[in-house]
């Protein structure tokens, strides 16, 4: 087998859905794999995540003045890139079969407002890059509900899809 069909066995498909309120993380053939709040914790004097998702949320408001509780968006925007990325670093770093080398060879679909401007959606290429991802692609969350959701787009057809995100 030569070396770019071994790439194409390889290569992981994945959606990424980095919401005001919820991270969700989808792979192909496994459906959602991760799916909680889009909050981490750090500690303030070493910067080492101390918890992500569930677990950071339930720390809000609850921590001493050594962990910083922290949402990284605002508005479905990265208000935050650090934070962002360590919080998406962790949780993919968590993920079964989800090497560093697999992110190299992935596909990523990363989903955004409609209203984001392109500096926004740079700011999203720019985190996927961070993480290794080499082919990120960014897609409207309300066309990638549609798609999900089973609709030819293409099609003349009405449809209504409402995106009552958390931002």
């Amino acid at each position: 087998m030569n070396s770019s069909a071994n790439k194409e066995k390889e290569r992981i498909g994945l959606g990424i859905d980095l919401g005001t309120a919820n991270l969700l993380v989808y792979q192909e053939r496994k459906g959602v794999i991760f799916n909680e709040p889009s909050v981490i914790a750090f500690d303030r004097e070493s910067g080492k995540v101390v918890a992500a998702g569930i677990d950071a949320h339930r720390m809000l408001g609850k921590v001493h003045s050594k962990i910083a509780v922290i949402k990284p968006l605002r508005s479905g925007v990265i208000s935050d890139m650090r934070a962002a990325k360590s919080l998406l670093t962790y949780v993919l770093s968590k993920i079964d079969n989800l090497s560093a080398k697999a992110m190299e060879t992935s596909t990523c679909v990363i989903c955004c407002p409609s209203e984001v401007t392109k500096i926004e959606r740079d700011v999203m290429i720019d985190l996927a890059s961070k993480m290794s991802i080499t082919d990120a692609f960014i897609e409207e969350e309300i066309k990638a509900g549609a798609l999900g959701a089973g609709i030819d787009i293409f099609k003349s057809k009405g449809a209504m899809i409402v995106d009552i995100g958390g931002g």
